[in-house]
Parts: C-alpha cells; structure tokens; sequence
C-alpha cells in the first residue's frame, strides 16, 4: 500500500469518512488484498465496519462497482482508495445525504 507521511493512503481514505459519520464501508480488493486485511482489519481501530469484496480479475471501476452492489445500500459513495482524500473534501455529500435520512425517518419514509 502507497503511504504518505507513513500512513497507506487507504487509510486517509478511511479516516475521512469516518471523520463525515460514515462507519459502513465496502471496500472492493484485489492486488495484494492480504495486505489491505492485515492492516485495515475490521475497521475497528478507525471507528468503522469494513466489508471486503473481493475483484478476482481486476477489469475496471465499473467491474469493482458490479462485484460490490449486493453489499451496497440505494445509495452510496464510490471514492478512490488510491486518491489522497480528505474529510472537507467530502464533507459536503456526507452533510447532504445524512441530512436527507434524517428528514426520511422522522417523515416515516425509509
């Protein structure tokens, strides 16, 4: 796993949602993914739930996104986990679509 300033940029990745209220992550792993589990884990130690899928065949984003839709709600955020990203980045989308859930449930609509 590349690393910035001694920390896989996964885990920037991580990190940032965790820091928007995002803790459901599905996380799409190929190329040297015992390395992804032996680091990540759980997602405990970064205060979130992390479900692998595995990409047998690495074939692109829209592959990745196929081989992840059972494990994936209506909605959701695709983010590169080669990219540094960083929580004000996304910040935005997270404040809309938790906004929008509490608006649902509190109207009765799931």
């Amino acid at each position: 796993m590349l690393s910035i300033a001694g920390k896989p940029i996964l885990q920037y990745v991580i990190e940032s949602l965790a820091q928007n209220g995002i803790r459901n992550i599905v996380l799409v792993v190929g190329y040297r993914k015992e390395q992804v589990f032996d680091y990540l884990g759980s997602g405990e130690q970064f205060g979130v739930d992390i479900t692998y899928i595995t990409q047998e065949r690495q074939l692109g984003t829209a592959h990745a996104l196929a081989q992840a839709k059972a494990a994936t709600e209506k909605e959701f955020l695709v983010l590169p986990g080669d990219n540094l990203i960083e929580a004000d980045t996304i910040a935005p989308v997270a404040f809309y679509y938790l906004n929008r859930l509490i608006r649902s449930r509190l109207s009765g609509k799931t």
